[in-house]
């Protein structure tokens, strides 16, 4: 090879190297950008499924309070439902069209009556559309929440059927049979915020079936999705729906960064070739072309170091994200918990009042009889206890939650009992476990005592349990996690067990790191384990170990150095 050839070689591998390392850095950007997008629309996913699920709390709320009132009054009269419900349903309320009380599959009363007084006396048994889900209601004692369904009537709804028990939770308990809540599908559409999201994004909503089977389409205006589309399921009283979201052009990661790291590559590359061409040809000049060149080489370094403290900084702000979405979804689950007791606490309220103002009336008018007052007072001193029962519930709720949310804000360090602060963080996060057979079990010594941080411990366990839910218990039924806290000398050992589907061989070096997930198209970011990682080695400056697998499920083992005492 001549003189002149190795020059022009010299040169063009310079430039590959150059615009190379520039291009690495824009490829890197283009996925940060695409992060971003990602993260947006599962933000905006979590907004839409928080007014989805305001909407149907708010309408299935007076389902609760008719229930309760038929409990306590069993023969009721059509005149006296209707009464009742004039308090209980908002007048301005648009999203509930009716409802039908059944006794056993017979519509026997219906609210209001005049719109629906040819459906008293149906045997909706009798009803080929209708018999599946009555029967399933009755037999199997659980509410359900089914649609969209064309209507006689007109026009097209959901419809909640829950079962109503006389003597609940009691050796007397039996069935009396169902109330069915029909919601307009037009109007629970817009006010869910469902129509307004569609105009600027491409989505679907199926119901999903008790095995997690598509069982019909709720909403949708597209026909496909491509592979920019994300999915979550979104846990609504009485059943379950899959959201399926893109954006209609998808996931565009060309930023401005993103040409100008490319314009840059070439800009440097081209003077980066030329100057290896002209250091090549002229030794006489040798000095000053290295010189210029390591000046030019030391800015284009100086720009990838701020484009990888970009992508650091950026890194951090998802980790800090992604710790107070799981605070959201902590408030989320305990208010959606708490709603139904407080719900029911404001029905036996109304109607303790209603009592006392028929006793004041027939009192007022000399038609008070002591059988009357007798019946008032027993209805009254029953409906009290149910009331008091569902306030000490909240109560326990709202105690429990008030202190982990408080410590995952706060990184302060305090003395605690471990069992009892952990017993906290487990009944903070069960409301996500309702409406499943999986269990909790925590295992610690009463009077055991630790100083440290509360909120990373909290954050550890939450993690791991939701871990375990979204990934180990999806596709079983019966799913359980053990806790075990033990101290040993100045160090807390604490072993984290599940019987779910365990981590494949394959994953097992890369659960840490952080973006790894395998339910990317779930909305995962894959930085749970990266953020428990985090906590006990750089934070509380202990280990953590994936051990072993022996058998299903996972272990972790941590050891996390802590002052320890006993309660003497």
């Amino acid at each position: 090879m001549n003189t002149r050839r190795r020059k022009y070689v010299a040169a063009i591998l310079t430039f590959i190297f150059v615009f190379g390392i520039f291009t690495l850095s824009a490829l890197a950007e283009y996925r940060r950008a695409v992060a971003a997008q990602e993260r947006q629309l599962t933000t905006e996913v979590t907004v839409l499924k928080t007014h989805i699920d305001s909407v149907i709390n708010r309408s299935i709320r007076n389902t609760l309070g008719i229930i309760s009132y038929v409990q306590v009054r069993p023969d009721l009269t059509q005149e006296e439902l209707e009464a009742y419900s004039v308090q209980l349903i908002p007048k301005d309320d648009v999203v509930t069209r009716h409802f039908a009380l059944i006794e056993d599959t017979t519509i026997t009363m219906a609210y209001p009556l005049k719109e629906n007084a040819s459906a008293i006396g149906v045997d909706l048994a009798q009803l080929d559309a209708q018999r599946e889900d009555i029967l399933r209601v009755k037999e199997k004692g659980e509410s359900i929440l089914i649609g969209p369904v064309d209507l006689v009537q007109g026009g097209r709804a959901l419809i909640n059927r829950s079962p109503i028990y006389l003597n609940p939770g009691t050796d007397q308990q039996t069935y009396f049979g169902q109330l069915a809540l029909v919601i307009r599908y037009d109007p629970f559409m817009k006010e869910s915020g469902i129509v307004d999201f569609a105009r600027t994004h491409l989505v679907k909503i199926e119901q999903l079936g008790p095995t997690q089977e598509v069982v019909s389409v709720l909403y949708t205006n597209t026909e496909a999705f491509g592979d920019d589309s994300i999915e979550s399921v979104i846990e609504i009283p009485n059943g379950k729906w899959l959201i399926t979201v893109e954006y209609p052009d998808g996931f565009t990661g060309v930023s401005n960064l993103f040409y100008l790291l490319l314009v840059m590559g070439l800009a440097f590359g081209v003077l980066a070739a030329a100057f290896t061409f002209n250091l090549l040809r002229s030794n006489a000049d040798l000095n000053a072309i290295v010189e210029e060149r390591t000046h030019k080489m030391k800015e284009a370094n100086d720009q990838l170091a701020l484009s990888l403290e970009e992508l650091q900084a950026t890194q951090d702000q998802m980790i800090m994200r992604e710790k107070l979405a799981a605070l959201g979804e902590l408030v989320a689950s305990v208010a959606h918990e708490i709603n139904t007791p407080l719900g029911i606490c404001v029905t036996i309220g109304s109607y303790i009042q209603q009592q006392i103002t028929e006793l004041e009336k027939k009192f007022s008018t000399n038609s008070l009889k002591r059988s009357d007052l007798n019946k008032g007072f027993d209805e009254m001193k029953e409906s009290l206890s149910v009331l008091v029962n569902n306030l000490n519930r909240s109560s326990e709720l709202v105690s429990s939650f008030k202190q982990v949310a408080t410590d995952q804000h706060l990184n302060e360090i305090r003395s605690i009992n471990v069992g009892r602060y952990l017993e906290d963080v487990l009944n903070s996060v069960r409301p996500k476990f309702k409406g499943t057979s999986h269990t909790l079990e925590l295992h610690v010594a009463p009077n055991l005592w630790v100083t440290t941080a509360p909120g990373a411990l909290s954050q550890i366990v939450t993690n791991l349990v939701v871990n375990s839910l979204l990934h180990g218990f999806n596709k079983m039924e019966d799913g359980r996690v053990e806790i075990y806290v033990k101290k040993v000398e100045k160090e807390l050992i604490l072993d984290y067990y599940d019987n779910g589907s365990g981590i494949p061989e394959d994953n097992r070096d890369k659960i840490f790191t952080p973006f790894f997930t395998t339910r990317k198209h779930s909305g995962s970011t894959g930085l749970g384990m990266h953020i428990v990682y985090n906590i006990v080695v750089h934070s509380l400056k202990g280990t953590i170990e994936l051990k072993d697998k022996e058998a299903q499920g996972v272990h972790f083992h941590f050891v996390l150095p802590a002052y320890l005492h006993t309660d003497e």
